[in-house]
């Protein structure tokens, strides 16, 4: 291979498919912590603090410490700003559904009128994305009872199903669907859902589970299947055609699967396997099923992490995902585990006209960072004398010669002999200070003594600088 170093004058924008890579794995400051949800854009953790601190929020990219404010902490808004969680009522001294503003403090959001203390009189667990519709559970007398509530409602029973004993558990970032489980007849509790009108259904008698999860717009949900069939304790997506895909667990036969939370696009669904007091955190994606969430990380060059027990919740586009991990026995520490999706700077445009070898291709590699090394490598070059191509590379897509040639005029050529099996590769530094987006064009033209015109074009690729 001739390895030639070239320097390029660029101009332009793109955004190609993603991949992703391991950024960092991050311990919330002072131990004893237990997160339990993150903000959609994965900027703002919160969670229960260890005793007297309380409940904790954290904007991690910007406060070096998180700010505990007391009580239980289990929801917060999309903007960070709500908490939705539990209180201790200062008055009947039990544990109120509670809500939390910067403006407000804790604000106790009521119980339904027959609430018993069982021990507490209600519970907050999620919140739509606005922080003004919280869902939870109150009881009748000591029978649990799903709420919702918002501000100009106030907190409102949903229908009693099957056996009744039921929670609302989650609700979607719009509002619209709420869901959890109910008592069902045939076993302890069934997957359960309710619209806003406070109506509901069950997703199947005969299934035992519970939904922890709903998409932003309701449609998808996960959770637990207890049983279904003949399948145990397995983690699961109803998908919004209704399909129910059984993922599994991470250890089966073992330990029970359960998803809790689900990317936006689908692809990713963050949850634990669990039995008794015991936890191992996983990471399921669409492309590799479920994966424990300490190899994960291993894999992507992250070796520090400590044995993760639970994955809580993650952003909309499943980057940064968050739980509780194991430091000693008895001892755990929340974490926050981040994910990049990077751009790939390589589009292949195609083109290009076939020769005595075949289609001369071209193929590009390296990140495109300012200062970093990139490669164009060409294959299918005719391997006779004389051996010779131009480079031909643009920052304005033309057409010309009957063919897909993107650097016509050309803005710059650079002119190469081949190898004797007719390969190119050519070496250069991407330059640094290009504006990020910037784009630029491609293409080899090669001789060959075969074809009309003496020349042959390879396909054409567009590069993107990050």
């Amino acid at each position: 291979m001739i390895q030639r170093v070239l320097s390029f004058a660029l101009a332009g924008a793109l955004v190609g498919p993603a991949t992703v890579s391991a950024q960092e794995y991050i311990e919330i400051p002072g131990g004893g912590n237990w997160v339990t949800d993150v903000s959609s854009d994965g900027s703002v953790v919160v969670g229960l603090g260890p005793s007297p601190q309380g409940a904790f929020y954290w904007r991690w990219q910007e406060d070096p410490a998180p700010t505990y404010i007391g009580e239980d902490a289990y929801a917060i808004s999309d903007d960070g700003t709500v908490i939705a969680g539990t209180m201790l009522d200062p008055v009947l001294g039990v544990d109120v559904a509670a809500r939390w503003t910067e403006a407000t403090g804790w604000q106790s959001i009521g119980y339904l009128p027959n609430a018993l203390n069982c021990p507490s009189k209600s519970n907050a667990f999620d919140m739509s994305a606005d922080g003004s519709t919280i869902v939870g559970l109150s009881w009748n007398g000591c029978s649990g009872r799903g709420f919702v509530w918002t501000e100009a409602t106030g907190m409102q029973e949903l229908e009693a199903l099957q056996l009744t004993g039921n929670r609302a558990s989650v609700i979607s970032a719009d509002g619209s669907q709420i869901a959890g489980f109910t008592k069902g007849a045939v076993t302890s509790r069934t997957p359960a859902f309710w619209d806003l009108d406070t109506s509901g259904s069950v997703l199947d008698p005969n299934f035992g589970g519970e939904v922890n999860g709903l998409s932003n717009d309701g449609s998808v949900s996960v959770g637990t299947l207890y049983f279904a069939g003949d399948d145990f304790f397995s983690a699961f997506m109803r998908t919004a055609s209704g399909v129910i895909m059984k993922l599994g667990a991470l250890n089966p036969g073992q330990m029970a699967g359960r998803a809790v939370d689900i990317s936006e696009d689908g692809g990713t669904i963050a949850g634990y396997d669990y039995i008794g007091n015991s936890r191992e955190a996983w990471v399921w994606t669409s492309d590799d099923g479920i994966v424990s969430m300490n190899d994960r990380l291993a894999a992507l060059g992250v070796m520090d992490a400590k044995t993760m027990l639970t994955c809580e919740a993650m952003s909309d586009d499943g980057n940064v995902v968050v739980g509780t991990a194991l430091i000693t026995q008895g001892e755990t520490v929340g974490y926050i585990a981040t994910f990049s999706s990077t751009e790939d700077p390589w589009t292949d445009l195609g083109g290009g006209t076939p020769g005595i070898a075949g289609l001369p291709q071209l193929t590009g590699s390296g990140s495109l960072e300012g200062g970093t090394p990139v490669g164009l490598e060409l294959v299918n070059a005719p391997a006779s004398t004389p051996m010779l191509a131009w480079l031909s590379f643009a920052s304005v897509p033309q057409s010309f010669f009957g063919g897909t040639v993107f650097a016509t005029p050309f803005d710059a050529q650079f002119l190469f002999a081949s190898d004797a099996a007719g390969e190119f590769s050519v070496g250069t530094v991407w330059p640094t200070g290009v504006p990020a987006g910037t784009e630029a064009w491609f293409q080899f033209i090669v001789s060959d003594p075969t074809v009309l015109w003496g020349l042959t074009l390879s396909n054409a690729l567009k590069a993107t600088a990050p």
